[in-house]
């Protein structure tokens, strides 16, 4: 898993030179020994949920920094149930991910700044019949506004303490990808 994690950061690295890989890697290393491999998650979560879930959740992550889709992949690796990551760096990639019908999201988990087309804007374009949870830096009460009356179901501000940031992306994932206990798409 470390080679793997290793490949991600150098990739996500020489897309993103600006981004901090000593702080990726310290919080890599605080986490690692916390998290199962996803096979393991995966055939425990079978032993616990004894074949009432046939799919894994599924997320659409709308991000460009590739720090936090790196981090949010380990966090999300960890769960006690199988999670499904597809990531769009822009809103216009996700858009066309949506129109595809390639897969159907349970939850789409959305950052407000973004190339091409903003958050909002692909708020205001697309009306997901599924959660959409606003997770960004911005601390803007406006930015708040918007993505609430355009049908965002929480906004929730990306903290800055990496156990912080560990901690409310696997609420984010609780709280709105499943219902009672069970994928959105699976009741």
């Amino acid at each position: 898993m470390r080679r793997h994690l290793t490949n991600m950061a150098r990739s996500a690295w020489k897309k993103h030179p600006s981004f901090n890989l000593r702080r990726l890697w310290e919080a890599l290393s605080t986490y690692e020994s916390k998290v199962q491999a996803p096979e393991e998650t995966s055939q425990r979560w079978k032993r616990l949920t004894r074949g009432t879930v046939s799919k894994p959740l599924e997320v659409l992550l709308i991000e460009d920094n590739a720090g936090d889709i790196l981090l949010i992949h380990q966090v999300l690796a960890g769960e006690r149930f199988p999670v499904s990551i597809h990531v769009a760096v822009d809103g216009k990639q996700a858009m066309q991910m949506l129109a595809a019908r390639q897969f159907e999201p349970d939850l789409v988990i959305l950052d407000l700044n973004l190339p091409k087309i903003s958050g909002l804007s692909f708020l205001e374009c697309t009306q997901p019949d599924v959660p959409v949870v606003v997770f960004t830096s911005s601390n803007n009460p406006l930015d708040r506004q918007s993505s609430f009356e355009l049908g965002a179901k929480d906004y929730v501000q990306k903290p800055t303490d990496l156990g912080e940031f560990a901690q409310v992306v696997s609420q984010m994932v609780r709280n709105w990808g499943y219902r009672e206990g069970i994928p959105r798409q699976a009741v």
